[in-house]
């Protein structure tokens, strides 16, 4: 069985400021526990456009405190693994399955055209069209990215994204 070391850890709102403290964190852990600069660089843009999603997307609700936005960095094994959640407006989960599902299905060449195509011709988000974001996620992790829906309510839903760098 593979051991998981926990090296970063975050619940609670975000905002920029916020954001900038966990990178800087992030940072310091991966110093210790990657020596190869391209994983950390991966581990870092990963995380980048992981907690901007979250900022950027992520429905804010203060019914629950279980259900704040969060991150855990763990090293697993020879990996890393980036687990990030928020909370979604149920009404949103049906198109980003679709996103999601969409993505996994590429295989690396495709993600990488897809990619490299969206950035030259600054196509971001197109509906039920995979943005930047999560396409630069797929494209930096390893094999395809695990997610699942926890269902809060009749409106919100907690959503977990699991990447493997």
């Amino acid at each position: 069985m593979l051991k998981k070391i926990e090296l970063l850890k975050y619940k609670g709102t975000l905002n920029f400021e916020k954001i900038g403290v966990i990178l800087d964190n992030a940072q310091s852990e991966l110093d210790n526990y990657s020596t190869d600069t391209l994983i950390k660089k991966r581990i870092y843009s990963i995380l980048v456009e992981a907690l901007e999603n979250i900022y950027h997307h992520g429905y804010l609700q203060q019914k629950n405190d279980e259900y704040l936005p969060s991150g855990i960095l763990s090293k697993y094994g020879e990996n890393f693994l980036l687990e990030i959640s928020n909370t979604i407006l149920n009404e949103k989960i049906k198109n980003f399955t679709k996103i999601l599902n969409f993505v996994n299905n590429l295989s690396d060449e495709k993600i990488k055209n897809s990619y490299y195509g969206k950035i030259k011709n600054k196509k971001i988000i197109e509906e039920g069209n995979p943005g930047v974001g999560i396409i630069q996620i797929a494209k930096k992790g390893k094999g395809k990215l695990s997610y699942n829906f926890k269902k809060i309510d009749d409106k919100i839903s907690y959503f977990t994204l699991k990447i493997i760098i």
